[in-house]
């Protein structure tokens, strides 16, 4: 699944995957972002313009996650 992050927005900004997928964050904004799971359980490094992040959801859930340079980008990870 792919996510892209454009115009201060992830999009989709709520994704449904099955346990064991992979989720591919890409930066297509012109300026730095993070992706930052509210819980501490991932964490991208600063994503410059262009680069990307994959994370891996093993278990079942709901995973929020966030910009932690722009906090008022959100998303959603449904994993079933």
């Amino acid at each position: 699944m792919y996510v892209t992050i454009a115009e201060m927005q992830f999009t989709p900004d709520t994704v449904r995957i099955a346990a064991g997928s992979a989720v591919t964050w890409t930066n297509n904004d012109v300026t730095p972002h993070t992706v930052t799971n509210t819980d501490g359980l991932f964490k991208s490094n600063t994503l410059f313009p262009g680069d990307t992040y994959v994370h891996m959801f093993i278990a079942k859930g709901t995973y929020t996650y966030t910009c932690t340079i722009h906090p008022n980008m959100n998303g959603t990870i449904i994993v079933y």
